[in-house]
């Protein structure tokens, strides 16, 4: 949820789907540091306050990156359950208001400035051997979002996000 801009106005992103890389090496046979990046598009729309009604306020692209070091319990079977912990950095990318938003607001500008956000990850899921090489993957992560947004040239306009994203993960490995 995005609050701010002494307009009293929530905005919420929009659930996005992708294809998400990750790369896990082994330390031990039970520890694992794993790094996962992704490219997501959102588009916020406008819940309350002076922007009430607006469908979409801006959109853009995030690249969320993550590190995490993790556990992973030997079952003597093809399930092999794991828990992590770790960082997360949010890159935007490619950020801008809407044509909708900048009537609203009398602005002619389109550019929005996001930093990047710093917070932590958790994650828990669960691989099963399909053979020694192939394994399907199922896991959960939590993260934590906090940055400000700043919509250039529209009065009242900086917004403090602050998200704690759910992220689902489904996929396919390969061991070397």
């Amino acid at each position: 949820v995005v609050n701010g801009g002494g307009t009293g106005t929530r905005l919420n992103p929009s659930v996005s789907a992708t294809i998400e890389l990750n790369a896990t090496y082994m330390l031990t046979d039970y520890i694992g540091i794993e790094g996962t990046a992704a490219i997501t598009r959102h588009r916020f729309h406008s819940e309350d306050g002076t922007l009430a009604g607006l469908d979409e306020v801006f959109d853009g692209w995030f690249l969320p990156v993550t590190l995490t070091a993790q556990y992973r319990h030997d079952t003597g079977g093809p399930l092999t359950p794991y828990i992590g912990a770790g960082v997360n950095a949010l890159f935007p990318v490619d950020f801008e208001t809407t044509q909708q938003f900048r009537e609203a607001v009398g602005s002619n500008q389109d550019d929005v400035d996001v930093p990047t956000s710093i917070g932590w990850v958790a994650q828990a899921g669960i691989n099963y051997a399909v053979n020694d090489r192939f394994y399907v993957n199922l896991d959960g992560k939590i993260m934590s979002v906090s940055t400000d947004i700043q919509i250039n040239d529209a009065p009242r306009a900086t917004y403090d996000l602050r998200m704690t994203p759910i992220v689902i993960g489904f996929g396919i490995g390969y061991r070397f």
